[in-house]
């Protein structure tokens, strides 16, 4: 997925959540890193949890949609 690309991702809206608990965060916008599939944003990992799980979600206005989600293990 790039800029331009056969996976357009000027035509994706790309975002990142946390998990945690029966809770969903805000959704926090993920922009192109630099490198197909690379993508970067800012986002706090929710406290007071010892797991939590990113998903990290992609669609588009033609309906293709994509997630992937990866749990965290917290330590203080």
């Amino acid at each position: 997925m790039t800029p331009g690309g056969l996976w357009d991702s000027n035509k994706f809206e790309i975002w990142g959540q946390w998990l945690f608990g029966n809770q969903v965060s805000e959704k926090f916008t993920l922009i192109f890193a630099g490198k197909p599939s690379l993508f970067e944003g800012r986002t706090k990992v929710p406290s007071g949890f010892e797991e939590v799980r990113l998903q990290l979600l992609a669609a588009d206005q033609a309906g293709n949609f994509g997630q992937h989600t990866i749990a965290f293990r917290i330590f203080p």
